[in-house]
């Protein structure tokens, strides 16, 4: 800080012309200056914002505080601010903007990593749930598949089934034809032969009702 002083106070004190000789610095700054230049900065006498030292200090060479109210003349009148006065305001303000630019930066980097970090999640976030989704979609596809097969098989057994029954049935049926098959010569009567037999039976009924008639008749 001593040595930003000295620097300041070199370059401000003093002036040198071509010749080379040295003459003192006699810049006088009006109090309508400090009030423009307080303004600018968005300070005023009373109130200093940013950090202390700035330009409100600026005007404490005069002891009194530039009012809106003053004259025009007033205003024209010298403010007791020298030019190392505002070399050093100028100064301070240029190191608290570099302070304040590095916190922004530091900032922005943090802000761009919570960024990225929030985009990884994100990204890894939503491959977890198409791979749980992709999942759930094959194992229900699977639970689908598994119960078609299992209908499937189970519709095969009961036609295997029904196919055991009807081949039994036929078989029992063949047995049973095969054994009606084999009782035809001893039991089976054609049709011819019982009508032929009844023909005779009704024959011999009917002769007989006639002789009996007849003996009858002749009995009277």
């Amino acid at each position: 800080m001593l040595t930003l002083k000295k620097q300041i106070a070199d370059v401000t004190r003093r002036w040198v012309d071509e010749s080379g000789k040295s003459h003192p610095v006699k810049c006088v700054f009006t109090r309508g200056f400090v009030q423009q230049y307080n303004a600018a900065l968005g300070v005023t006498a009373t109130d200093s914002p940013g950090h202390p030292g700035t330009a409100a200090a600026a005007a404490s060479g005069t002891g009194k505080t530039p009012r809106a109210t003053d004259t025009a003349l007033a205003r024209l009148r010298d403010s007791g601010v020298s030019q190392a006065d505002v070399l050093a305001n100028l100064t301070d303000n240029a190191r608290q903007c570099r302070v304040w630019r590095e916190q922004v930066n530091s900032l922005l980097d943090y802000i761009q990593r919570i960024t990225s970090m929030t985009i990884q999640v994100e990204f890894w976030t939503l491959v977890g749930f198409l791979i749980s989704f992709i999942g759930a979609i094959c194992g229900l596809a699977r639970w689908l598949f598994s119960n078609a097969e299992a209908r499937q098989a189970a519709r095969f057994m009961s036609l295997e089934q029904t196919m055991k029954e009807t081949a039994t049935r036929w078989s029992t049926l063949e047995r049973e034809f095969l054994e009606f098959r084999a009782q035809l010569p001893v039991d089976y009567v054609r049709r011819e032969d019982y009508i032929r037999g009844q023909t005779v039976i009704e024959a011999k009924l009917d002769a007989s009702t006639r002789s009996s008639t007849t003996f009858r008749a002749v009995r009277i």
